[in-house]
């Protein structure tokens, strides 16, 4: 018998991962996500595309991810995709944006072990002064 606890989405009572649909074309709209096996976007926008087979074209794209990707005069932040073609303008493939990350840990790192100064509160910096003028404070 198996004592896994079940998961989330009820892996225990046989519920099954929710299906991509098989086509999904967006046509001079704009969304949030976008998921499916195929998918058409055209003179549009998406935060998130995720299909096995994406052909964008004349669109703009935060974060694509994919199989087989067709990009014509488009726009992308990030893209994760074995097979890419057409011509578009990507910012970050998967590999700039795990050296960028890299990076900018690296950085953080660095100045974490950077000696700090101790700041001198406001306060103790009035309480010096008016030591120094042979005033009390209040």
């Amino acid at each position: 018998m198996d004592e896994r606890p079940p998961d989330i989405a009820g892996e225990a009572a046989g519920a099954q991962p929710p299906e991509r649909p098989h086509g999904v074309e967006l046509e001079q709209g704009a969304a949030a996500s976008v998921s499916g096996i195929e998918v058409e976007l055209e003179q549009s926008a998406a935060a998130m595309v995720r299909a096995e087979n994406a052909e964008v074209e004349e669109s703009a794209v935060f974060m694509l991810f994919g199989r087989q990707v067709d990009l014509r005069r488009s726009n992308v932040f990030l893209l994760v995709a074995p097979s890419v073609k057409g011509d578009a303008r990507i910012l970050f493939d998967w590999r700039g944006a795990l050296i960028l990350v890299g990076g900018i840990a690296v950085i953080r790192a660095i100045f974490r072990l950077w000696p700090r100064r101790e700041k001198e509160s406001k306060y103790r910096r009035l309480v010096s002064r008016l030591r120094s003028a042979k005033l009390k404070p209040s």
